[in-house]
């Protein structure tokens, strides 16, 4: 790939960062001013500086929902066509809503549809191609590939946003579609997906017509279902070790499908999975000696889901400006393209299981 070199000291790259997550809560983007101010090739976070110029989130109209809710059971060709029209809407987006003469780089996550390292692919759609056609400015995408083919998980990317940018902290909680956490002690960088979060919470609120349940009112009004937790914490990947990913498919097949088909009202579905849930965040941070842990992501506003988190982990948390909560997912997508677009380092072989660490992603020039 086509990559700037040296020098880039003390450069200030315009990026706007482009996240759609598995909780299909629509498109989040983040205009970042980000500046690199050493030539060194493995940068640390002493050598980068941000900033959140602009954000804003897109919610998807219904029917784009449901195309992307349904788009793992699509054949081919229309899988294609909507990898070639959700870039045409994202690039829609970028014209209607920034003024890109001010943008130096798009870097777009685009919508996870498959997710199989085991089998050596991560499937991502919205055609990076069409967005940097359209808007005009220099596009980077398909971030996991790189790292797949060497070997890796492709996930978690979190533990870079986590390293270069909030280095005031230690131990990580994403909680997004599915729970993330990354690990850091100083040069030793460590990251997995621990568990499905607002992808089940969700699924459950919608089915009492609710787009989420807010601040975990519903769950707190619901009671345990014994049975149905002791078989969510048996589930196959809650026992895996080391580097590890849960894909939507997983996610559909073996803990919706689990929460769905159990005997229970969605109240009580909603409390258990929130136990369920915390249960296992509380175990991932059980070693954390950091006296703050930072946590991110919509489920920070699960005031429920939080509070679960620290009875059974007492440890302390914190959470950042909102800003950051919301759109920290991209902002680390603004980070990965700048930092790819220079030919360095943004993906850690220690977080992914990879034989190298590596600068992964796709560039499209207009």
């Amino acid at each position: 790939m086509k990559t700037i070199q040296n020098p880039i000291r003390n450069k200030t790259t315009r990026c706007i960062g482009i996240m759609s997550g598995s909780s299909l809560d629509g498109l989040d983007i983040a205009h970042c001013n980000i500046t690199i101010l050493s030539d060194r090739q493995k940068l640390t976070p002493a050598d980068l500086r941000f900033k959140i110029v602009r954000a804003i989130t897109i919610p998807f109209d219904n029917r784009l929902k449901d195309r992307l809710a349904d788009a793992h059971s699509y054949k081919s060709h229309k899988l294609l066509a909507l990898h070639a029209s959700l870039g045409q809407w994202i690039a829609q987006m970028m014209t209607k809503h920034f003024d890109l003469n001010y943008i130096d780089l798009i870097a777009s996550h685009g919508h996870t549809i498959h997710h199989a390292p085991h089998k050596g692919y991560s499937l991502q759609i919205g055609s990076g191609a069409q967005i940097a056609a359209r808007t005009g400015v220099p596009t980077i995408d398909n971030f996991r590939a790189t790292d797949i083919a060497l070997g890796g998980q492709g996930a978690p990317l979190a533990p870079m946003a986590d390293y270069f940018l909030f280095p005031k902290y230690n131990h990580f909680i994403n909680l997004g579609g599915i729970a993330n956490i990354s690990i850091i002690h100083d040069t030793d960088i460590k990251g997995y997906d621990i568990c499905a979060c607002n992808q089940v919470l969700n699924h459950l609120a919608n089915q009492l017509g609710h787009d989420y349940d807010d601040g975990g009112q519903i769950a707190a009004s619901g009671h345990p279902i014994p049975a149905l937790k002791k078989e969510l914490d048996h589930i196959a990947y809650h026992k895996l070790k080391g580097a590890k990913s849960l894909s939507n498919q997983y996610v559909r097949k073996h803990i919706i499908q689990v929460v769905q088909s159990h005997p229970g009202t969605i109240q009580d579905k909603l409390h258990t999975a929130v136990r369920h849930i915390s249960g296992l965040i509380a175990k991932a941070i059980d070693t954390a000696s950091h006296d703050k842990i930072l946590i991110t992501g919509g489920g920070a506003y699960n005031s429920y889901l939080i509070k679960q988190i620290k009875q059974q982990s007492n440890k302390k948390f914190e959470l950042p400006a909102d800003q950051i909560i919301q759109f920290k997912e991209a902002l680390l997508m603004a980070l990965l393209g700048v930092l790819r677009f220079y030919n360095r380092i943004n993906i850690f072989k220690s977080c992914t299981g990879a034989i190298r660490d590596s600068s992964s992603g796709s560039l499209y020039l207009p």
